[in-house]
């Protein structure tokens, strides 16, 4: 009987530790995945950073150029 219990036990370690690489291996891969779209989002979240930088300069850079004058006011009368 004891040879028995002992095979199944082992069997049933055996089931356990092959379901755990499974799960493994699925968290290994959306690790990967997770990594690959992270560092997508970061060269596009750059790229508009480069983007929006470039246009503040160029807008204070026509602000210092050419300041906006302002509207001739009525006299009173």
């Amino acid at each position: 009987m004891e040879d028995n219990s002992n095979s199944f036990t082992a069997q049933e370690l055996g089931n356990t530790i092959a379901a755990m690489a499974i799960k493994i291996g699925r968290l290994t891969q959306f690790n990967q995945e997770l990594s690959e779209a992270n560092k997508m989002l970061k060269k596009q979240l750059e790229k508009k950073e480069d983007q929006t930088s470039d246009v503040t300069q160029t807008d204070t850079h026509d602000e210092q150029a050419e300041p906006e004058q302002p509207a001739d006011l009525p006299t009173p009368e």
